[in-house]
């Protein structure tokens, strides 16, 4: 009895905007699930595959190039005869090494290094849209050194790799430009992390130098 007294004690109004409130909560929540659903069934999607690669014998090792979705090759991997891989990286004068690529999606890695150990891949028509790669500038650390060389850039590529960029001075510091991972060979400098797509790799240099003159050092 005590509970039907209230009830009716219950303004109509306030019955119907508890109501409304309720169903906005209910349909909040199974929004947010279906977007976080969507979200995960999209990055799963994405595949990252090794479509060429090129193998060259030195005397204790083996040089690799490889190109992932026919879009962004990685060079001077070395493959020793021991099973050792080692990915490029830069040498600091203090003699410590700094690797250029850093994988965040360790099921690629184990892809690579297994190709790169039975030197045969299958994935030479693998089609790949360079339109929907994704990245973002993780972090620019601006070098306090005197040269030419600014600032080093970590760039996430589609959740699945971080390669280090540069920022360099152009002549008087002005036209500043994107240095990629490379080695001296005969006093030249050859790229050994790069971008194929000029489109992609355009759009990419101009977001870091926009977000570069954004900071505040």
């Amino acid at each position: 009895m005590k509970l039907i007294k209230i009830f009716r004690n219950i303004n109509i109004f306030t019955f119907l905007t508890f109501l409304i409130f309720l169903i906005f909560l209910i349909s909040y929540d199974t929004f947010v699930v279906f977007a976080e659903t969507k979200k995960i069934e999209n990055t799963e999607q994405k595949e990252y595959k090794i479509t060429n690669m090129i193998s060259i014998d030195f005397e204790n090792y083996k040089k690799i190039r490889l190109i992932l979705n026919n879009y962004f090759v990685i060079e001077g991997i070395k493959f020793y005869s021991d099973g050792t891989i080692e990915f490029p990286y830069y040498l600091a004068k203090n003699k410590i090494k700094y690797i250029s690529i850093i994988f965040i999606d360790k099921n690629l890695e184990r892809h690579i290094l297994d190709i790169i150990k039975k030197e045969k891949y299958l994935e030479n028509n693998f089609e790949f849209n360079t339109e929907s790669v994704n990245f973002e500038v993780k972090k620019i650390t601006k070098l306090e050194t005197k040269g030419t060389r600014l600032a080093n850039v970590d760039l996430l590529i589609d959740n699945k790799f971080i390669i280090v960029l540069g920022i360099m001075a152009g002549k008087k510091g002005k036209n500043k430009w994107i240095a990629y991972p490379a080695e001296k060979i005969d006093n030249y400098y050859h790229n050994q992390i790069y971008f194929l797509n000029q489109k992609l790799k355009d759009r990419i240099e101009k977001n870091i130098l926009e977000k570069y003159e954004k900071q505040d050092f």
